[in-house]
């Protein structure tokens, strides 16, 4: 049953439905009290997304709300128009330089390389080795690659040095740093200030621990929340758990909503690869090329893969509906299920691990 443009609703009935809306459809943005206060004053409040040009950042103080890379691209987008500009973030986060040298980040990130040091229990091979016989090498290569870029971003500081360790934020928790490599935030001319928030003041923000900070505009970029409005109750009960979880299998498919696909809910780094390679995989499962397990076998491997993600990732971002960081892992199984091996089987070793994921292998030839 749907409505058109605020005309009477109407119905239709369909064999199967594919939800799309994704992950990044309904802002999430913290209700603060005393916000008519501020917008009384003359201040402006508004979730990243709802940001569609500079006006609102000149010539005022700026506060971003965040650290992620939004938060860090509209920060530095604010700095040369801005009186001021200020991030404000619970904590810091991870970030791996755009360029290494004359080196694309995406070799670091999206290879399966980067993969190898992450535990899976499909792992196989090297990676089995890895982290079966020589657990003290993966050790090692964090302990590297935390100092490596840590060093290189100056976010070993104190004051920037991220709270998790980095091999337990990778995924979500992990992004590109800004183009300036964190230069105006080390240099001041960008303020960071960590803490909760506890309200609006009509000039600006108060945190939990009574700072006070001067600013005319706000911006949230504190991500989205899942939501499907538009299910029915026990279908929403059905696909999201006490926690907000997706109950994906594949993360494309509810075991107890017949009928129904949902892709977009499987991203990560590629996120349109992810999503066009889930679209194949439903395709054929309406085509009759696959057959879904029983309920409960499905129900018991999201179970396995929700608890892989959070043995590894060590932060509640991205349960059930990202694959990062098993980007390969999960492209893998798609294949699999499809009766193909993984999409750059033809390539050599050294192609396969030391190059970034190209979209072109998962091409139909």
């Amino acid at each position: 049953r749907f409505s058109q443009d605020g005309a009477a609703e109407a119905s239709e009935t369909f064999d199967f439905v594919v939800c799309c809306n994704g992950v990044f459809s309904r802002p999430s943005v913290p209700d603060l009290p005393n916000r008519t206060d501020f917008a009384t004053a003359g201040g402006i409040a508004v979730h990243s997304s709802q940001l569609h040009d500079t006006a609102p950042l000149k010539d005022r103080d700026v506060i971003v709300v965040g650290f992620g890379k939004s938060a860090l691209d509209i920060a530095e987008a604010a700095l040369p128009l801005a009186r001021s500009v200020t991030i404000v973030c619970h904590r810091t986060l991870w970030k791996v330089p755009r360029y290494l040298g004359f080196i694309n980040a995406k070799h670091f990130i999206l290879s399966r390389f980067a993969e190898l040091w992450v535990p899976h229990y499909t792992m196989q091979g090297l990676r089995r080795f890895l982290h079966t016989n020589t657990p003290w090498l993966v050790d090692l290569y964090w302990r590297l690659s935390e100092h490596g870029m840590g060093s290189f971003l100056g976010l070993l500081r104190p004051e920037l040095r991220p709270d998790l360790p980095m091999r337990h934020s990778v995924g979500t928790c992990f992004g590109l740093a800004p183009s300036d490599n964190f230069r105006a935030l080390r240099q001041g001319r960008i303020g960071l200030r960590k803490g909760r928030l506890e309200c609006f003041t009509p000039d600006g923000l108060r945190l939990s621990d009574g700072t006070t900070i001067r600013a005319q505009t706000v911006v949230f970029a504190t991500g989205f929340a899942l939501d499907c409005p538009f299910l029915e109750t026990t279908d929403r009960a059905a696909l999201f758990d006490q926690r907000g979880v997706p109950q994906l299998y594949r993360l494309l498919v509810c075991p107890r909503i017949p009928n129904m696909a949902f892709n977009g809910y499987n991203g990560g780094g590629v996120s349109q690869l992810t999503a066009e390679l889930g679209a194949r995989w439903i395709a054929q499962l309406l085509a009759g090329g696959l057959v879904l397990p029983d309920v409960a076998t499905m129900e018991a491997q999201i179970a396995r893969d929700l608890a892989q993600r959070r043995e590894v990732v060590h932060a509640p971002r991205g349960e059930g509906f990202y694959v990062a960081p098993f980007m390969f892992s999960y492209l893998d199984q798609l294949q699999a299920d499809m009766g193909l091996p993984p999409a750059d089987s033809g390539k050599s070793w050294w192609r396969r691990y030391f190059t970034a994921v190209d979209p072109s292998d998962y091409a139909r030839r």
